[in-house]
């Protein structure tokens, strides 16, 4: 996927609105060279009323100024949903040819999630074979998004003044970066574990090669982390960030 995005001498520019701060990276290719030519991270006022409208006004407002101030160039942009807005359920299926199994993958999605999901909402990956009784099955991971959120989503890189080239799935995303050094015949086979330590959840994604087998979200992430260090320290919050 890199050398894809990079056919241009500049990347699209990657966003990442976290919980507590919104990030944006460009790269670009010099010769057989890649790197970094612009990137930001604006973090959200600590004393800010953190409700979903505050939180989404703040995040456009700072990726304005962002994109006019920090050298970013263009304003094609690759994002990706969080966790937090997609449904993520692991079913097991017979054997079948892989023209049907987007439609049993669709029905059962449909019938878990309570919705029918689209072609742009519904994403899903195969884990392994597993053995249920007497029959061996197939190990699904769907992926799912709302057609709300994904309308929201793109409303939102509207606001912002960027147009969307691509939304990835969070732990799609998140392996990827690590995929891409999985090149040798001994990676095919070795299993990796990719953890995400956020400040309001922990994503834990792992991968047989260059095959995601497992994703889990936890909902402990730094801010636990750090309320633990200023209780056993007896320190503020602000002092147990710093430290």
């Amino acid at each position: 996927m890199l050398n894809l995005l990079l056919r241009n001498k500049r990347s699209p520019i990657a966003l990442d609105v976290g919980s507590n701060s919104v990030k944006m990276l460009q790269i670009q290719r010099v010769g057989n060279t890649v790197s970094v030519c612009a990137c930001r991270r604006w973090q959200f006022p600590d004393d800010a009323n953190m409700d979903t409208a505050q939180r989404r006004e703040l995040a456009v407002t700072a990726v304005r100024n962002l994109l006019r101030t920090a050298g970013f160039k263009g304003r094609r942009v690759i994002s990706a949903l969080s966790c937090d807005h997609l449904g993520i359920k692991n079913i097991r299926l017979p054997s079948m040819p892989d023209h049907e199994f987007q439609q049993a993958v669709a029905w059962e999605a449909s019938e878990r999630l309570g919705f029918q999901a689209g072609e742009d909402q519904l994403k899903f990956l195969k884990a392994g074979q597993v053995r249920t009784g007497e029959e061996m099955r197939d190990e699904i991971i769907i992926l799912t998004a709302t057609k709300h959120e994904v309308e929201d989503h793109m409303q939102m890189l509207d606001e912002m003044g960027l147009k969307s080239e691509h939304i990835d799935a969070e732990p799609i995303a998140l392996f990827r970066g690590f995929q891409r050094y999985l090149r040798r015949q001994a990676d095919e086979q070795a299993v990796s574990v990719v953890i995400d330590v956020g400040l309001s959840a922990t994503r834990v994604v792992v991968a047989r090669g260059r095959q995601i087998v497992f994703i889990k979200s936890i909902d402990i992430g730094g801010k636990k982390l750090i309320e633990a260090v200023s209780r056993q320290l007896n320190l503020s919050y602000e002092e147990a960030v710093d430290l």
